[in-house]
């Protein structure tokens, strides 16, 4: 930017950032010892002040609000933050945004990679992009440059996990049902220890679950053919739902093998129908011939549409096809 500049003046100016070296929860904390903790409150930080928000000052949602109430708990400071100022709270309450929970997922998974990566990790894993700015960072040096950037985003990570810990303790009440869909819950399954392949594929299974049976409810598929084209139609009628929460990815792309494949998100789909008079055994031999094709840093969701309920025991079924590779089974009726 300082070069930037510089040439549109034409005329030396120089851009100062003294809190680059610091994490919002070391900003939160250097507010604290300057006797500024009344103000923090009335800072705003939301990207979204333009949607109506009625008394709020922020959404909530947006990923400026999930850094800064996740900072305000790792540094103690959300009581002086969180007051009245947040127009969702999405640590208690449902997301039903596929954007917000892409945003707050995404978030923390990035942020407890870098609280687990040693140095070299984050170097190695990080090298395209450290290589475009470490020479603004560090004049003595590459390497002095990569471990303070190393340090402020490990030292972030374990913030972002200590801000977890601490709303867990606040908001977790053992006498009390977590809310489906909440941000705690989320936490609570690990759901951000998944991989996108993985989300993507629990995401299309309760599409397929809601979807499936009202499209076959006057009429079975008359084949596997039929119920292949339907499972396509069905997920490229939701594919502006889908696409909300897995932006990069293309959905429902038909192939001759697999019978549908996510693109760019690693993800394999399979679909098997188990018509009147056909066994499960017959079935589950298809999908065991199916494990071995792939390639293993794959994942694949075989949806089993099951209707006449041939399949007698879910769990032995499912369990036994998860057990031999990354996978999962989704029996619809």
């Amino acid at each position: 930017m300082s070069s930037f500049l510089t040439e549109v003046q034409e005329a030396p100016v120089k851009v100062l950032n003294p809190f680059w070296q610091l994490t919002k929860t070391d900003v939160f904390q250097v507010l604290e010892r300057a006797g500024g903790r009344d103000l923090i409150g009335s800072a705003v930080s939301c990207s979204k002040t333009f949607q109506r928000l009625e008394s709020a000052t922020h959404c909530g949602c947006c990923f400026q609000c999930i850094d800064r109430r996740l900072a305000a708990y790792a540094s103690g400071l959300h009581d002086v933050d969180n007051v009245g100022i947040y127009s969702n709270n999405i640590f208690v309450d449902p997301v039903d945004s596929p954007e917000t929970r892409t945003t707050a997922l995404d978030y923390i998974r990035q942020a407890t990679g870098f609280a687990r990566m040693t140095d070299d990790q984050f170097a190695y894993e990080h090298l395209h992009e450290l290589t475009d700015i470490v020479d603004c960072i560090d004049a003595n040096g590459d390497q002095d440059a990569v471990d303070k950037l190393w340090q402020l985003c490990n030292r972030h990570g374990k913030q972002v996990v200590m801000a977890l810990q601490e709303i867990r303790k606040q908001h977790d009440d053992l006498c009390y049902k977590i809310k489906d869909g909440s941000l705690l819950q989320l936490i609570a399954d690990r759901e951000y220890l998944k991989d996108n392949a993985q989300r993507l594929a629990d995401q299309i299974e309760t599409t397929l679950r809601e979807t499936v049976p009202v499209a076959f409810k006057a009429r079975r598929p008359k084949g596997e053919n039929e119920f292949n084209d339907q499972v396509e139609a069905l997920l490229r009628a939701h594919g502006d739902v889908l696409r909300r929460e897995f932006p990069t990815t293309r959905f429902a792309v038909a192939k001759v093998v697999p019978d549908h494949e996510a693109e760019k998100a690693d993800l394999l789909i399979e679909s098997k129908y188990i018509r009147k008079g056909t066994s499960p055994s017959k079935a589950s031999d298809g999908i065991a011939s199916d494990i071995t094709k792939y390639p293993t840093d794959k994942f694949v969701l075989f949806v089993v549409y099951d209707p006449d309920r041939a399949i007698t025991d879910d769990a032995t079924f499912t369990k036994d096809i998860e057990s031999k590779r990354a996978c999962s089974v989704a029996i619809i009726r």
